[in-house]
């Protein structure tokens, strides 16, 4: 059982046990499978309160340091389990944990792409295209300014208006991941904390893994975050950031109204918080109120890509960002990658021009519709409160507690549907308790509609009084 000989003198006392478990994982002394000593015990060996002991656990859980196991404790994630040889991402699974027969619901993605003709006929046109061998050269750190451009338009049009970024202002990036690595990067330091959602994208739980940071969840309503609880979460924690997905949220499908974004932003602005607003699942929802970014946009980092709108293979993204923060980010561009993706760019920029992207997302947005319908077939007499109007590719179920959701993934599992774990998209273990279900994730409709089946199943095979509802 992993118990630390000794805490650094300096700093906070939870960071102390989070660097001991890292110092002994490094050199040996923790090893892959150990179980940590229960909290209340650690925090009496280590004249600590349990509250110390509790945040530690959590802060060592988002860097992949230990994983948590209903019924049998706590254990350390060895270099070899810190690889994440199950999941990984947003609740993805290695090709290797797949079994046949395995429908998968774990992976938020769009369906199999219909039009990849239409890609590719882009992708033949970069090809032969006079400029391609300035293309094939070293380009500039943010992006050339044709492109940037493009997507100035681009967002002005989709917008209808409401949001129109000047060119200076976009960077181009390897998919949205990246682009919220690098703004974090350049606001961040290890120990300060950033704030999100109480249940979120579990990208933004590896990058503040990554830097060390601390993520805090802030709780949320049936409209999004709550403003009285991101005042509270800004008094407590001094926190420098702030990661929200204000339409189409992940994991919970909720979209953020107008007045709830204005009162966010005003917070944000109180607080001197940098907002990173994730919107690659706006796409989907045309009709949802103006970007947060249209309301602050000198502390807002505007982020999208066209990873569910068209295709992650392309790896294309983008951020709009404050002009304080282009050279930090430009710096970030530069360490990790060196320059924007010129080629797999130029390629979503000729489906702007060519009237190819127009179709490729309304497409989506039909495949969405009708996806989310086969759903509320199975479904929505165990969950009658879900807004079932709202198309999208990913589903939120609430559970009664956590206890409750992993066991409906165990028995979905058994029977041949992979869901992502509970704590894929929990920031700590007080996050709403529930499961996400991505229903863009199996090929076809038939799969999808056996898949949740199986889970509509799980969820009748638990306790009769089962909670059945949807909102946070």
């Amino acid at each position: 059982m992993w118990i630390p000989d000794h805490l650094d003198p300096d700093g906070p006392r939870y960071l102390a046990v989070v660097k001991a478990l890292e110092d002994d994982i490094a050199n040996g002394r923790a090893v892959d499978g150990m179980a940590l000593a229960p909290q209340r015990e650690l925090a009496y060996q280590l004249g600590l309160s349990v509250g110390t002991v509790v945040r530690a656990y959590s802060v060592a859980q988002q860097r992949g340091l230990i994983a948590g196991e209903v019924g049998r404790g706590t254990f350390v994630k060895g270099r070899a389990g810190q690889a994440e040889t199950r999941f990984f991402g947003d609740g993805s699974a290695h090709q290797d944990s797949r079994k046949a027969g395995t429908i998968d619901l774990s992976v938020n993605v769009a369906p199999p792409l219909r039009q990849a003709e239409r890609v590719g006929n882009a992708l033949r046109a970069v090809a032969n295209a006079t400029e391609l061998p300035q293309m094939l050269r070293y380009g500039v750190h943010l992006g050339a300014d044709g492109q940037r451009r493009a997507l100035a338009e681009w967002l002005d049009r989709t917008s209808a208006g409401r949001y129109a970024p000047s060119t200076d202002r976009i960077a181009i990036c390897i998919g949205a991941q990246q682009a919220i690595w690098a703004v974090c990067s350049s606001v961040l330091r290890p120990g300060q904390t950033i704030l999100a959602e109480a249940v979120t994208f579990a990208g933004i739980k590896s990058v503040a893994g990554l830097l060390g940071a601390n993520l805090c969840g802030v709780d949320m309503d049936e409209h999004g975050l709550i403003p009285e609880a991101l005042e509270e979460a800004c008094a407590k924690t001094q926190a420098r950031a702030l990661y929200l997905m204000p339409t189409l949220q992940n994991p919970t499908g909720t979209t953020m109204p107008e007045a709830r974004r204005a009162e966010i932003a005003a917070i944000a602005q109180h607080h001197g918080l940098t907002v990173i607003e994730d919107d690659v699942y706006g796409f989907l929802a045309p009709d949802a109120p103006p970007p947060l970014a249209s309301l602050l946009p000198d502390r807002t980092c505007y982020v999208s890509s066209f990873s569910k709108s068209v295709a992650p293979g392309l790896r294309a993204g983008f951020a709009v960002l404050p002009p304080a923060l282009t050279r930090g980010v430009e710096a970030a561009m530069r360490a990790s990658c060196w320059m924007s993706p010129l080629l797999t760019m130029e390629t979503v920029c000729r489906l702007m021009r060519h009237d190819g992207l127009d179709g490729i997302v309304a497409q989506r947005r039909e495949e969405a519709r009708q996806r989310l319908e086969i759903a509320e077939s199975v479904l929505s007499g165990l969950f009658p409160k879900i807004d079932w109007r709202k198309a999208r590719f990913h589903l939120w179920l609430a559970t009664r507690d956590w206890v409750e959701a992993e066991q409906v993934v165990r028995r979905a599992m058994e029977a041949g549907v992979l869901i992502a774990p509970p704590d894929a998209v929990a920031t700590e273990r007080a996050s709403p308790p529930g499961i996400r279900l991505c229903l863009g994730s199996p090929p076809d409709t038939g799969d999808l509609r056996s898949a949740l089946m199986t889970v509509r199943a799980a969820f009748e095979a638990g306790d009769p009084a089962t909670q059945i509802c949807s909102t946070i």
